[in-house]
This record gives C-alpha cells, sequence and structure tokens, in this order.
C-alpha cells in the first residue's frame, strides 16, 4: 500500500482471498495514515532587490501576493520569518510579522546577501537567498570646513590662500573620493581683483 503523496487520514479497506474458483466473505479494515510534519516549500523565489544609493526605505510583503506566494507550507502552517544579512555594512533592515524593511545606510554601495527563512512551527524551515544591490549615485561635494571672514587694510599686499585647506581641516569635501575643481566669482570687482591658479586663490 502506497498512500499518496502529502495524504493522510483513513482509508477503508476490503479485503478477499481467492481459490482460483471462489471468493471469500470480504474482511474490512480501516488503514490509518498518519500526518507528518512536511517542511516548508519556497514556491516563486524572491526577486533581488535593486536600489539607487541614499534611496527611500522599500518593503518586502515575504508571503507574497495570495495568488503567487514565495513561501507555502503544505500543511496550512503559519511560517515565521527570519533574516540574516551576509555583512550588514550597506543597508539597515527591520523585520515585522512577514514585513521587511530594507533601510540604505547613507552614502552607502554595494552588494550584500539576504538569507530569508521560513520556519514552521515544528522548526522545519527553507530559507531563500536574495542578493541586495545598491548602485552609486554622484554625490554632491560638501563645504567641510567654512572660510573666515577676510578683513585686510586698504592697499595692502595681496592675500594668498590655498583653496585645499589642510589634510585635518579641508575646506571642501567630496564622500565619494572625487577629485575637485574650483572655480571663484566675486560679487563685486570695484573694491578687490579674484584670481585663482592651481586651487590657489588671490
Amino acid at each position: 500500500i502506497i498512500p499518496n503523496q502529502d495524504f493522510y487520514g483513513e482509508l477503508p479497506l476490503a479485503i478477499t482471498a481467492y481459490d482460483n474458483s471462489v471468493y471469500s466473505e470480504p474482511y474490512y479494515e480501516i488503514l490509518s495514515v498518519l500526518p507528518v510534519n512536511d517542511v516548508p516549500e519556497i514556491i516563486i523565489p524572491l526577486d533581488d532587490i535593486n536600489i539607487e544609493e541614499d534611496s527611500e526605505p522599500i518593503s518586502v510583503d515575504l508571503n507574497g501576493p495570495d495568488a503567487s506566494p514565495y513561501f507555502v507550507d503544505i500543511d496550512g502552517d503559519v511560517l515565521e520569518f527570519s533574516v540574516i544579512v551576509s555583512y550588514g555594512n550597506i543597508f539597515d533592515y527591520s523585520l515585522e510579522g512577514s514585513s521587511l524593511e530594507i533601510v540604505p545606510m547613507i552614502n552607502m554601495f554595494g552588494s550584500d546577501t539576504l538569507e530569508i527563512k521560513g520556519v514552521d512551527p515544528l522548526g522545519a524551515f527553507v530559507v531563500d537567498t536574495v542578493v541586495v544591490n545598491i548602485a552609486p549615485v554622484n554625490d554632491i561635494p560638501i563645504v567641510a570646513t567654512p572660510f573666515e571672514d577676510i578683513n585686510v587694510d586698504e592697499d595692502s599686499e595681496p592675500i594668498l590662500f590655498s583653496l585645499l585647506g589642510d589634510e585635518t581641516n579641508p575646506y571642501f569635501y567630496d564622500v565619494d573620493g572625487d577629485e575637485i575643481s574650483y572655480e571663484a566669482y566675486a560679487s563685486s570687482t570695484d573694491i578687490f581683483n579674484l584670481m585663482l591658479l592651481d586651487n590657489v586663490l588671490q
């Protein structure tokens, strides 16, 4: 007797004997097929997540749509989800029930891996692996150390200073590590002139 896949319950049997001429009276028996806990299954793997650096958080329902769920338990058990992140250095996450939120870290990009585990009440589980790709975007340079106001006497010698600042206190900073080029403009040339050469302002 080979029970059908995933079937359990009672099967009524009628057993007869045959001696090549006549059949015996039937003997009735009940065959009980006992249930076992089935491991949850991944029906549709989650797609990899592709977002841009500094983008808004995104939410994913780990149950998936009703018509095409990601995880299924053939026993009808409700699954509990957990998440493991490989490195955890480009995004944060929160998980409440089946709602997963991915929060990109500021100015971070690259790829990391999520292992999403669906566990049934008896501890049987299945794991889906999802790659989170965060694409870099160009960040605007920032003023790291504001310039102090310049006060000079009339007819004094020209003043020279580097727009680079120094290693510990640069005036400008680019978080992407890009080289910065400079331009300088005066709102009026009635009282002074500007000249910029090799990042040195005069």
